[in-house]
């Protein structure tokens, strides 16, 4: 498998066709791929976007993980009251 990563946007993509150490040159002026060295391509895939990834020119040479968001917790459900019921109930089948 060969992975890349996006320089300035942190995107990533895998290609079969292309094989590490290729340059992925699409577009130049908005986009630029850089592969993915094997030894990184684990820790970058799993932890994207929260790493942060230091270059030498055009080559990754290390990989640090960023702490990632707490997730937000699931709300409560309501719990009707016995006027909800009341009022479903009514509103269901009539008074």
């Amino acid at each position: 498998m060969s992975a890349v990563i996006e320089k300035n946007k942190m995107w990533t993509s895998f290609r079969s066709d292309k094989e590490y150490p290729q340059n992925w040159k699409e577009n130049t002026e908005t986009e630029y791929w850089v592969p993915i060295p094997q030894k990184f391509e684990d820790i970058i895939l799993q932890n994207v976007p929260y790493i942060n990834v230091k270059y030498n020119g055009d080559e990754i040479v290390d990989v640090e993980i960023l702490p990632k968001p707490e997730p937000e917790p699931e709300p409560k459900p309501y719990l009707l009251t016995y006027e909800d019921k009341i009022l479903l109930h009514n509103l269901t089948y009539g008074d």
